[in-house]
């Protein structure tokens, strides 16, 4: 989980955790890319589409040079429409609009890994 905004970030790990899930997080792209060239595996990537200095589109680039079969959900508070439109992310892509609830996360999240809706960049 990729997220610049604290509060945010703690949630979303939390109800993922909750979820079930094994979460490693970061607060931002650089210990992002830190955290995947290092030797572990990720089935994965939930990253914030809007953040300061690396966006999660160019995380998402590098992360799938490195694993070519991460899966990768993205988020953002923005709509859906102003982030397409602004050429950040492709159609076709999986998003998902922040806020969410915890049913509608639990659902994204397994349809993603499940291989539904995946855009790659």
């Amino acid at each position: 989980m990729v997220e610049d905004e604290p509060f945010v970030l703690n949630v979303t790990v939390e109800s993922l955790r909750e979820l079930g899930y094994v979460v490693v997080h970061a607060g931002d792209g650089k210990m992002a890319l830190d955290i995947l060239g290092a030797d572990l595996s990720f089935d994965l990537l939930f990253t914030d589409v809007v953040m300061p200095n690396m966006n999660g589109r160019r995380i998402a680039e590098v992360a799938l040079k490195r694993m070519p079969d991460l899966k990768i959900l993205y988020t953002t508070g923005c709509t859906r429409n102003a982030v397409m439109h602004s050429g950040v992310l492709d159609p076709g892509v999986a998003f998902f609009a922040n806020p969410f609830t915890l049913d509608a996360q639990a659902r994204k999240v397994r349809a993603v890994l499940d291989g539904e809706g995946q855009g790659r960049t």
